[in-house]
């Protein structure tokens, strides 16, 4: 069987949606990973026990 390699020009810019609009996706899920991290990092910060000589290590 003979493989196609030719693509029509609609066909071209349907991949081309479907590329952008997956790495669209990929790009706003690291973003929102990122961000999450980032409140969770500063709540953990926040919400150390402290004395009054400074902060208590276990």
């Amino acid at each position: 069987m003979k493989t196609r390699t030719a693509l029509t020009a609609a066909e071209l810019y349907a991949l081309e949606r479907a590329a952008r609009r997956a790495r669209s996706q990929e790009l706003a899920r690291l973003a929102r990973a990122g961000a999450n991290a980032l409140f969770s990092f500063a709540r953990r910060v926040v919400s150390v026990p402290r004395t009054p000589r400074g902060i208590r290590h276990a």
